[in-house]
């Protein structure tokens, strides 16, 4: 099991993450095939557009979904940036996160070029 995964199954035990059983199928389907995305996406698509909720996502493809759809998102780096923002992680430390996120992401050299300037200022 992934690191990623040990943690959700973690939170949802502790009850910090709650799960979602009931989901509309057929609005699921219909994103899959009108947007080609996964299941995993698109069923958290439409989660957040029924409880009219924003998303956290890196998905590049889900991405286009969100912004099609007017749906609010938010990235790995977005997250990294707020944090900053609100003095909860440093410049420094925030800098060594978003070098890392440059190497196993899939963000353009344009995205990582903005946060780094974003970081600097």
């Amino acid at each position: 099991m992934s690191f990623d995964a040990a943690l959700i199954k973690q939170l949802i035990q502790a009850r910090r993450i709650a799960v979602q059983a009931e989901i509309g199928e057929s609005g699921v389907k219909k994103l899959i095939e009108d947007f080609r995305i996964g299941s995993g996406e698109a069923s958290a698509i439409w989660l957040a557009r029924t409880k009219e909720l924003p998303l956290a996502l890196d998905d590049g493809q889900a991405i286009k979904v969100c912004k099609a759809l007017g749906l609010q998102f938010v990235t790995a780096i977005h997250i990294l940036l707020i944090l900053v923002s609100r003095g909860r992680l440093s410049k420094e430390i925030a800098a060594e996160k978003l070098k890392a996120l440059s190497h196993i992401g899939r963000y353009t050299k344009k995205i990582i070029e903005d946060a780094e300037q974003r970081l600097r200022e």
